[in-house]
């Protein structure tokens, strides 16, 4: 009964709202998304002729210094 209600919420939004209900201000996250999916969860826009395939060569994951080296060894 419980899936069926997940399920119906959903399919709900999408006939009231469109496929991209996702996008909406008011349905999106307010965090920025880190993935790496080809521009999001259901995009509207063209994805600016980038490759589709994963993982790609163009902006891959970095290093990030914001974080400090642990002090314990793992």
């Amino acid at each position: 009964m419980l899936q069926a209600r997940v399920f119906a919420y959903s399919d709900a939004q999408r006939y009231r709202l469109g496929k991209n209900y996702a996008q909406l201000p008011v349905n999106r996250s307010l965090n920025p998304m880190a993935n790496n999916c080809r521009n999001g969860y259901m995009c509207l826009n063209n994805q600016n002729g980038a490759p589709n395939y994963f993982p790609n060569s163009f902006h891959g994951a970095t290093t990030s210094y914001r974080f400090k080296e642990s002090i314990y060894s793992v």
